[in-house]
């Protein structure tokens, strides 16, 4: 029998409307729809075609597209399925005891913001000749960081999320739902250049505060209908009050500047940092938590490697080049524009020299780099007998390494292994210590700031409470031993070990072979009784 003979015989495809689900616009029902079980098919599930149709089409198939968000939304929840309602009155098995919580009663007054969606186009360095201007090309990530530039400009009691979202509670003048071309001149990192920049703004929608009263009043209500626009608009504006003293780095963790661990062999520093999310939990409540993330050391470039290399480091650019690789840094400000303003550089480290700076030799001037930065930037180095970096991936390029300073926060590069051994140690702390942190975060959360009043921002000095149950240890059987009590806080028992010994029945056992030793298996001669 032929492929397409079985196909064909396995039955039609059910109608999008037998399986619960809206039919799409088309006449061709697209094989992306979820099954019955909620799982996605494989595209070999897909619209059945002929080899003789398929090897005559030149094109891909066009299938419909089934949105599974929409597919989702249109579901309805079957009367069987019951949802708990909380509180309730608790178990009965266990000793009762009160557990504090990591969350902090919040409340709020009942506002509504306006959310603002905030795209940057392009950058444009401004020339002397007056309406001149130059397109400069940056990484997506740095064009976005850019916008905080724009919410800036803003009045003050706007709301920026570090991505794209500026929440206000006024509307911005000029600003609808249609996407609005504006322009603003911004202040370039490194002070050399006028630069315009070009952005995209449009209103998206209305969000209220009230709107997380309304769900946790609700009997009836599911985590499907939790209004995470509210919830988002809360945790912008507790992260924006909260880090005037912090480091924000992304949209999730707050940092302190100064790191509580410095591991210098592996060139890493370890920082801690307070998470803060809201939570409807029967009440408004925001849950804090600390972690804790490494960053590559920071600082001038010379100095760092002295402090890991020592007096070595001239021998060992080999090295350097490996704990350097693709690390950004940025030079003094020794470049001078037109107007005789000074500005800086950043760079990336593509490798190190093998010779030092004073015999170096840049072929096209036939000089040593340390003599060229002496005449043309007047900069006499201190340290000539260094290695160079250099900072570009195609030409060679070198630039001294006393003149660079590494930037803050950057991805380490040492290995997983010896960062996650490193920050477990700084984050296991005791309960007692941790709270005690928390608590401090919470109090000193709330300082002045203008979205306090604006929004009546209030945190409770104390955490959460709530009635639990210490449960008994599980007990577990392994076979001959018989039922064993587990022990509490370790659910490992002599009794799952239980020594083979000769006339005794072998009903399974585990065989552990070191990666490097499997030459060992070549000794045994197992044979599998089915």
């Amino acid at each position: 029998m032929s492929e397409r003979s079985r196909v064909n015989n396995s039955g039609p495809l059910k109608k999008p409307a037998e399986r619960g689900y809206p039919a799409s616009s088309g006449s061709v029902w697209s094989s992306n729809a979820p099954s019955e079980r909620g799982d996605i098919p494989s595209s070999s599930e897909g619209e059945i075609v002929s080899e003789a149709a398929r090897q005559k089409k030149s094109h891909p198939v066009q299938k419909a597209v089934y949105d599974i968000s929409t597919g989702i939304s249109k579901l309805n929840i079957q009367k069987t399925l019951r949802i708990p309602n909380r509180p309730d009155q608790g178990g009965t098995l266990g000793k009762k005891v009160k557990v504090t919580s990591n969350c902090w009663d919040l409340t709020f007054h009942h506002k509504t913001a306006y959310l603002y969606f905030v795209e940057a186009n392009s950058v444009h360095r401004l020339e002397a000749k007056e309406g001149s201007k130059t397109e400069i090309r940056m990484p997506p990530k740095e064009l976005r960081s850019l916008i905080q530039q724009v919410a800036d400009s803003l009045p003050d009691t706007i709301i920026y999320d570090g991505g794209h979202a500026i929440y206000s509670e006024d509307p911005l003048p000029g600003v609808t739902t249609d996407p609005v071309e504006r322009q603003i001149e911004i202040k370039e990192p490194f002070g050399r250049d006028r630069l315009l920049l070009k952005y995209r703004i449009m209103e998206v929608q209305k969000v209220s505060s009230s709107d997380i009263s309304h769900f946790i009043t609700n009997p009836k209500a599911t985590s499907m209908n939790m209004p995470q626009e509210c919830i988002r608009l809360l945790d912008c504006i507790l992260k924006t009050v909260s880090k005037q003293s912090f480091v924000s780095l992304g949209r999730s963790a707050l940092f302190q500047q100064t790191p509580i661990k410095v591991v210098m062999d592996k060139l890493f520093t370890i920082h801690k940092g307070f998470i803060s999310s809201v939570r409807p939990q029967w009440k408004v409540r925001v849950n804090l938590d600390m972690t804790c993330k490494a960053y590559f050391v920071s600082g001038n470039l010379a100095d760092v490697m002295y402090s890991k290399y020592g007096d070595d480091m001239v021998r060992c650019s080999t090295q350097m080049a490996y704990d350097l690789r693709k690390i950004r840094v940025e030079t003094d400000k020794f470049y001078k524009s037109d107007d005789g303003r000074a500005y800086s550089r950043r760079f990336t480290v593509h490798g190190i020299s093998s010779l030092p700076a004073d015999r170096l030799m840049i072929e096209e001037l036939n000089q040593s780099v340390a003599e060229y930065f002496k005449q043309h930037h007047h900069i006499t180095l201190k340290y000539p007998e260094l290695p160079c970096v250099k900072v570009d991936q195609k030409r060679e390029v070198y630039m001294p390494m006393e003149l660079l300073n590494i930037l803050p926060y950057q991805a380490p590069n040492a290995s997983k292994a010896d960062i996650a051994s490193e920050v477990i140690r700084c984050a296991a702390i005791r309960p007692q210590e941790r709270f005690r942190e928390l608590e401090n975060f919470a109090n000193n959360m709330l300082k002045s700031h203008p979205l306090i009043k604006q929004f009546g921002l209030a945190i409770q000095p104390r955490p959460v409470e709530v009635n639990a149950r210490v449960i008994q240890p599980p007990t577990a059987g392994f076979g001959r031993s018989g039922v064993q009590q587990l022990t509490a806080g370790s659910w490992s028992t002599p009794g799952f070990l239980h020594p083979a010994g000769e006339g005794v029945e072998i009903m399974w056992a585990v065989l552990s072979i070191p990666p490097n030793q499997v030459c060992f298996l070549l000794r045994f001669n197992i044979r599998l009784v089915l």
